[in-house]
């Protein structure tokens, strides 16, 4: 999810001579804003929810949303693909997450069946503890580690232009 350049973004002449305020956040969202920060993955801040959406360097996915539930000590990270599955393609895309997700140890692939949305979420819940920079690094490099592998398999089942079996072997012989 880094930008190329060794993660660094190329940093063109300024635009603009004003200077926009961010809204400040505390505790926790602030640790998500400095891991993010350091991610180089420019954090903007969504207003009424405690989150920010940040860029993604990949043409099959849309963006991605990180997240923390005060309420409930949760973070999560999800990472939505630009392509909508069709509703003819939908119960093969729903095999290949099934089949992708058994597998996996950090992260889910998931599927609105109403709409066709795929993302890939991954949180973690800190009750108890302390968010730290590491825990949303961690987070947000096991969502990009999961969408790489499997992407471009999963447009292929969303193309039918794969099985969903053929897509899942295909992904793992490359990993």
């Amino acid at each position: 999810m880094t930008k190329q350049n060794g993660g660094k973004q190329k940093k063109g002449p300024a635009k603009t001579k004003i200077k926009l305020d961010m809204p400040e956040a505390h505790g926790d969202l602030e640790v998500v804003r400095r891991a993010l920060d350091r991610l180089n993955l420019n954090p903007q801040k969504v207003g009424g929810i405690d989150a920010y959406v940040v860029d993604v360097d990949d043409e099959l996915l849309e963006g991605a949303l990180a997240q923390v539930l005060p309420a409930e000590y949760r973070f999560v990270f999800y990472i939505d693909f630009k392509e909508k599955v069709t509703s003819e393609a939908r119960r093969d895309v729903a095999e290949f997450i099934a089949r992708v997700n058994y597998g996996m140890i950090v992260g889910n692939f998931e599927l609105d069946f109403e709409d066709g949305t795929v993302r890939f979420k991954t949180s973690i819940d800190y009750e108890g503890d302390e968010l730290t920079e590491a825990l949303v690094r961690n987070m947000v490099l096991a969502a990009s580690g999961g969408t790489k592998p499997f992407g471009t398999e999963l447009i292929n089942v969303m193309r039918k232009s794969k099985s969903p079996v053929e897509a899942v072997a295909d992904a793992e012989a490359a990993l």
